[in-house]
């Protein structure tokens, strides 16, 4: 990714559901505020499985009015989201499997936004959301919508490890919410002093330690943050001795933050599917909006 993201289209799924809806007026908001096109989309089972229906009259004439009542339905969905932010999206109804319709074509300046939390919320539960699954597979930026829009991103936390995928993500956070208060995240796993009655590590030699690691990785954190070309009014640095999950999800609350962008790591497909244990967990537990950003390759 270049020294500065450049966004070209964005790209909401919608299915209709509350969180769908949310989505889509956050994806408005985002296209309003850097001018550039969006479209919603809504996916109809594919050709196969409608092939198979048509066998039957009845089923036939279902498959009939269920294409015609989402066509309705995108174009009810576009007014509504038109008349609340003023931003046309264009309405794009597709067949065939959700995955591969939303992921077409999109590549770095696409941004891809959907529900928190689709209309099955109980399957979802079960198979991993829609969002995680797209996630999974993206290799452009994948936005999941938490809450109800009531503006531009304000507070923003970049929680990183350091790797190649923290510059990219921090990158994105200055580029998608350009006026918002930036937090940018470490979480340092605790150093045992014990285990059990038997000590690893005296309390003195712990603290040095500790104290060492946080010079480091503070002047780590300055390094990135200058070479994205932002500055210490701009960017926040916070790092702490705790778990990144739990760091970033109390974080959440404490700030009232209203977007969390991350760094996905992998190059390749099995590291697509293995977006990591930090990064499903916030999608998933998270109450404000996430943004996953590939790393640069």
């Amino acid at each position: 990714m270049s020294k500065t993201y450049s966004l070209r289209t964005i790209r909401v799924a919608t299915d209709f559901s509350d969180y769908a809806d949310r989505a889509a007026l956050r994806g408005a908001r985002l296209a309003a505020l850097h001018g550039v096109p969006g479209e919603l989309v809504h996916v109809l089972d594919g050709p196969g499985v409608r092939r198979v229906r048509a066998l039957l009259p009845v089923i036939a004439t279902l498959e009939k009015n269920l294409g015609e009542a989402a066509e309705k339905a995108l174009a009810a969905s576009v007014e509504q989201v038109e008349a609340a932010t003023g931003q046309a999206l264009t309405p794009k109804l597709m067949e065939g499997n959700v995955m591969d319709a939303m992921l077409k074509g999109a590549d770095a300046g696409t941004l891809v936004v959907v529900g928190g939390q689709g209309e099955h919320a109980w399957q979802d539960k079960m198979l991993g959301t829609t969002a995680e699954r797209i996630v999974r597979q993206n290799t452009a930026p994948t936005l999941a919508v938490h809450r109800v829009p009531e503006g531009d991103y304000q507070r923003v936390l970049v929680p990183v490890d350091l790797s190649r995928a923290s510059a990219p993500a921090l990158r994105m956070a200055a580029a998608i919410a350009p006026g918002a208060h930036i937090s940018l995240l470490f979480a340092y796993t605790p150093i045992p002093a014990a285990f059990g009655s038997y000590p690893v590590i005296t309390e003195h030699d712990l603290s040095r330690a500790k104290g060492e690691l946080d010079a480091r990785t503070t002047a780590a954190l300055e390094k990135l943050r200058d070479e994205c070309g932002l500055s210490a009014d701009q960017v926040d640095i916070i790092s702490a001795h705790d778990y990144p999950a739990r760091m970033i999800l109390d974080r959440i609350k404490r700030d009232n933050a209203d977007l969390v962008v991350m760094g996905k790591h992998g190059d390749n497909r099995v590291a697509e599917w293995l977006i990591g244990s930090v990064t499903a967990r916030v999608l998933s537990h998270a109450d404000c909006d996430v943004l996953v950003v590939p790393g640069s390759d």
